[in-house]
This record gives C-alpha cells, sequence and structure tokens, in this order.
C-alpha cells in the first residue's frame, strides 16, 4: 500500500491543531527557579488535568493546587493569566483535594509573592480577637444578612480586603476582581457561599 506522505504530513498537522484546540496549557514558574517553568493541562472536554512537574501524581501537585484551586496567580508565567483563568472556569467543582495532601507550598511566600510587609500583618491579625471576613459579589443573600450573622458568630466584617484580612467569601474564587486580587497577593483565605456556612462557626471546613 502507498501512503501519500504529503497527505499524511497534512492530516498530522491538522490534528495537532484539533489537540491543541481541546487543551489549555498554563506556564507556572519552579518554585525553588523562578527562570524556569512546569506546564499544566488542562482538557477542555474531559476535564482531565495534569502537570509536567515531578510531583504530579496523577491526581494533584502544587503547580494544580495553587493555579486552578486555591487562584492565585503570582507563580503563572507572565501572559497566561488568561488561561489560568480560563482552566480554573473548566475546573471549577472537578477538583478536589485529597486528605492526604500537605500543600506545603503554601509556605513558599516568595513564589506565592507575598511580600515580608504582608507576612508580618497576617502574622499581627492572626494575634487579634476576632479574625475579620468580607464579602464579594453576588452571594445569594442580602450583604447585611450575611453581615450581620458574621458577627453574631464572632466575625469582625470589613469592606474592602486587605492584608489585616483572614477570610474573603465570593460568588465567584475563581474570578479576577480588584478584591480578590488583593486576597491573592496578600495569601488570604478564599471561599465560595457554601463553604462560608460551613467555615463561619469555627474558622474550620468540616
Amino acid at each position: 500500500m502507498t501512503v501519500n506522505c504529503t497527505l499524511w504530513a497534512g492530516w498530522s498537522l491538522q490534528l495537532g491543531k484539533c489537540e491543541a484546540k481541546m487543551q489549555v496549557s498554563i506556564r507556572v514558574r519552579g518554585k525553588t527557579d523562578p527562570s524556569s517553568c512546569r506546564k499544566v493541562t488542562v482538557d477542555r472536554l474531559s476535564g482531565a488535568v495534569k502537570c509536567d512537574c515531578g510531583g504530579f501524581n496523577g491526581e494533584i501537585c502544587s503547580h494544580i493546587d495553587a493555579v486552578l484551586i486555591a487562584g492565585e496567580r503570582a507563580m503563572v508565567w507572565p501572559g497566561d493569566e488568561a488561561l489560568a483563568d480560563e482552566a480554573a472556569r473548566l475546573m471549577d467543582g472537578r477538583l478536589s483535594i485529597p486528605d492526604y495532601w500537605k500543600a506545603t507550598w503554601r509556605r513558599n511566600y516568595h513564589w506565592r509573592g507575598i511580600s515580608p510587609e504582608a507576612r508580618r500583618k497576617r502574622t499581627y491579625v492572626r494575634q487579634s480577637d476576632k479574625p475579620l471576613v468580607c464579602f464579594t459579589g453576588n452571594c445569594g443573600r442580602p450583604r447585611s444578612e450575611l453581615m450581620a450573622e458574621a458577627k453574631e458568630k464572632g466575625w469582625d466584617v470589613v469592606n474592602n480586603a486587605s492584608a489585616h484580612l483572614d477570610v474573603l467569601v465570593a460568588a465567584d474564587p475563581t474570578a479576577n476582581s480588584a478584591k480578590l486580587k488583593k486576597a491573592r497577593a496578600c495569601a488570604i483565605a478564599i471561599v465560595s457561599p457554601e463553604d462560608w456556612v460551613l467555615l463561619q462557626d469555627n474558622g474550620e471546613l468540616r
């Protein structure tokens, strides 16, 4: 059987283009070498996610956790932020954190783009009597009700995100509003309204 090499090459090229369109690839800076990068890939159809780092165990790794679950962007390669946002939206509700996962990457403040000043402020807030919470977006209930309920549970409520905040409750934790950007930059915990219901009593997700 004779194969037309030119036609075969054309098919291969088209197949490669189709595969590329079906995937979202995000470059993420290396945790120890910021000049290097790892690639996180999300399949638009199946939702399958993978990373080419050595820590990926077929389920999760620091790059996937930080960028797709926690929604942090400091470690995303410049120019790939929009792709990271798209991938996070695609994976919303599909990814879960395994019980064994320690998320040690959260202590790598340099990788997360958290300044020493922000770290000092966060340490000071943890020593205060009442934790601080802020709400953003349409959380499904009147803001006044959410604020009153939070105060009854022992929280202080503020209107703006800052390094002093403990929790930001966001209607869409993967969005890119000014409050969410500030919270990510300051390592603030960002939760959905559903998770806030579980969190507000004792500060733990049950």
